[in-house]
């Protein structure tokens, strides 16, 4: 477990230090390549048997903002994706929360921890009070903060 926490954070870290790297992107899409026909997806295949559930249940909650902000909020959430794709998590272990006013930071955080979520991920130096508190409160829980 700790194992897995240690290689979940050190993915984020990378991903948000890439994310903060990278070039902006242009706003003219990328013409198709020519001549190239896109690939049949492959034949479903049926599950042997059921998902065990969450490995982690991952939460992401912005500062005020948007998640796409081209800058930390969106590095962040890049950060989560990545760990979320490394890990191979379902849909349903991993989710975020837009906050739109600063009164909601506590809100946010504790609504994940409702649901179940033990990794919730920060985003900004003004969340760093309510993401304090809540650890505090919530010790079983594992906190990344970003900024």
């Amino acid at each position: 477990m700790k194992k897995h926490f240690v290689i979940l954070t050190g993915l984020l870290v990378m991903a948000f230090m890439v994310g903060a790297c990278a070039t902006a992107t242009t706003d003219e899409p990328a013409p198709p390549p020519a001549g190239d026909e896109p690939a049949p997806p492959p034949a479903a295949e049926e599950p042997t048997e059921e998902p065990a559930g969450c490995m982690y249940k991952i939460g992401f909650v912005t500062d005020v903002g948007k998640l796409n902000d081209q800058s930390f909020n969106e590095a962040g959430w890049n950060g989560v994706l990545a760990a979320v794709d490394e890990l191979g998590l379902a849909e349903e272990c991993f989710g975020f929360i837009e906050t739109s006013d600063s009164a909601d930071y506590i809100p946010n955080i504790e609504s994940f921890i409702s649901e179940g979520f033990g990794i919730i991920v920060t985003s900004g130096f003004a969340m760093g009070a309510a993401t304090h508190q809540s650890g505090i409160d919530n010790p079983d829980i594992f906190y990344i903060g970003t900024d």
